[in-house]
């Protein structure tokens, strides 16, 4: 197993704490039922991160079940940052199998998201398609690598009104934590909306569906020709 950088698990870190912040209501205190709600949005080891930290973070408050506040994640993050990650790079050349191995589970979670972040971004780019042909009534199948412990998942973002959406599965592709697997999509040509001899245009996104506004980490562009 590679080593990975201390700062990409404190940027992977960090990215809990920002979504345990942004639970927060307009007072800039977030609960306990705050917290629960914004869970909800996230997925796979994000969410087991984000979780935990929020319990470190709660049970760090002098007032047990109190709400939290930006202040208080932010101290927790620096704590987090030098006792449960930092110091665990004895070289300061990346954390290593045998390092990791001896971290809290908050940190061993974060090493892992970290990891992921990395792969999901290794996938970023644009300009990905492919070309699919099929006689009327048969099943179109698109079949596309995804993640979904990182919480990126693919979704048609724009396709004919003929051709409409697929129905959409996750086949996992093992056992293992942050085990990567494939989203397939699958189109019905048998409808009076399909017409032989026509071409259908789809495109789909590879992104997380709460972070609103931003690029997704990557497109596909699917052509759909249908033959007699």
């Amino acid at each position: 197993m590679a080593r990975i950088s201390k700062q990409a698990v404190n940027a992977a870190l960090k990215q809990a704490a920002a979504h345990i912040i942004d639970a927060a209501k307009s007072d800039g205190r977030a609960s306990r039922a705050d917290m629960k709600a914004k869970l909800q949005e996230l997925d796979g080891t994000e969410k087991k991160l984000t979780d935990i930290f929020f319990r470190f973070v709660d049970k760090r408050d002098f007032k047990a079940g109190a709400q939290v506040t930006a202040k208080d994640v932010q101290r927790a993050v620096t704590y987090a940052k030098e006792h449960m990650i930092d110091n665990y790079d004895l070289n300061n050349n990346g954390l290593s199998k045998t390092e990791i191995a001896k971290m809290s589970v908050t940190g061993k979670l974060a090493v892992q998201l970290a990891r992921e972040l990395k792969e999901a971004a290794a996938t970023a780019g644009s300009g990905d398609s492919k070309t699919i042909t099929v006689a009327k009534g048969e099943p179109v199948v698109l079949e596309l690598p995804a993640n979904a412990t990182t919480g990126f998942q693919w979704s048609v973002i724009s396709t004919d009104r003929s051709f409409g959406y697929p129905q959409e599965d996750y086949i996992q592709g093992g056992p293992g934590i942050g085990t990567g697997g494939t989203a397939r999509f699958t189109w019905d040509t048998d409808n009076p909306f399909v017409a032989a001899g026509s071409t259908h245009m789809v495109t789909l996104a590879y992104a997380r569906p709460w972070e609103h506004g931003t690029p997704p980490a990557k497109t596909f562009e699917l052509t759909v020709n249908i033959t007699d």
